[in-house]
């Protein structure tokens, strides 16, 4: 096997945002939160979540209510973006535009998971270091999908499929495509994972 490139770069990264999308259960958060252990062990980290999830069950986390809760220099994890920041929110709400505007400035790398780039705001696609990690899709859920990314799925799901017919011994949720680099990846599983940090949003009631 060739040497990783993408995951030493993405341990580089000062500031930026980093975007894991796929289907639903597909291991994007498992993928995200170990990507974050491997590629930034000594940076601060920080769920940005408002529905009040206990983050007890990760470890050295800690929760940030708000986009200025989130310290210079640290890591922000947003699981489920589209319950914190909507599609075309930033229409509405211009907080997520400002805090983008700074997070160069302040070292901040933004971590998020989305099942589909067109349920997440266009603005963590501009003006920003944006390193995109593809989980497989379903094909009904690429018919969705915004149709600038539409193909680039399709292409991660033939990568993920002949990773997983050629390594049957790597779990097979454990393989991302990062089309920046060319990579499919597959990302060890942090060792403090569980049942739990999978269904953190389990007990989340959806208010109007």
């Amino acid at each position: 096997m060739n040497e990783i490139r993408s995951l030493p770069a993405i341990a580089e990264m000062d500031h930026g945002v980093l975007i894991c999308v796929g289907s639903g259960k597909q291991g994007k958060s498992c993928t995200l939160h170990s990507l974050v252990d491997i590629c930034f062990p000594d940076r601060e980290k920080y769920l940005l979540d408002t529905s009040g999830v206990d983050i007890s069950i990760f470890p050295n986390y800690g929760l940030a209510h708000t986009v200025d809760d989130i310290p210079v220099g640290a890591v922000a994890v947003i699981e489920d973006v589209n319950r914190v920041f909507h599609s075309r929110g930033s229409s509405k709400d211009a907080t997520l535009q400002k805090w983008l505007g700074v997070i160069s400035h302040k070292s901040n790398v933004v971590c998020i998971t989305t099942q589909s780039m067109a349920s997440t705001d266009i603005e963590f696609l501009r003006s920003q270091d944006v390193v995109i990690l593809h989980k497989r899709m379903f094909p009904e859920d690429i018919e969705f999908e915004r149709p600038e990314f539409r193909n680039g799925q399709m292409v991660a799901n033939e990568w993920i499929s002949r990773a997983i017919e050629r390594h049957p011994d790597v779990p097979e949720k454990s393989w991302t495509f990062i089309p920046r680099f060319n990579e499919c990846v597959s990302i060890p599983m942090v060792d403090w994972w569980s049942f739990a940090n999978s269904h953190m949003l389990r007990e989340v009631k959806v208010c109007s």
